[in-house]
């Protein structure tokens, strides 16, 4: 006997435990403090004229946390939007 349900256990996307909204809220918190201590690094090798040749590594951790704030709350913005089209 077929369910009529069009969105039944069989039909639902299994989402993995690493990209849970929990885990994504978790990782967005984690990545804002790694991008603040990176913004805090800039500011510091920029004012010390010997750290200056160093200031490419928390501009690389400025990006890089930057990126993964942008995909973690892209990520979740699709997920509710899609949400609240079902």
């Amino acid at each position: 006997m077929k369910n009529s349900n069009p969105y039944s256990l069989h039909h639902r996307q299994i989402i993995p435990w690493y990209d849970t909204t929990a885990v994504c809220w978790a990782l967005i918190i984690f990545m804002l403090a790694v991008f603040g201590f990176a913004i805090v690094g800039i500011s510091v090798a920029r004012s010390e004229a010997k750290f200056q040749s160093y200031l490419w590594v928390p501009a690389a951790l400025c990006a890089v946390s930057g990126a993964v704030l942008f995909s973690l709350a892209w990520r979740l913005l699709k997920r509710r939007l899609r949400r609240g089209t079902e």
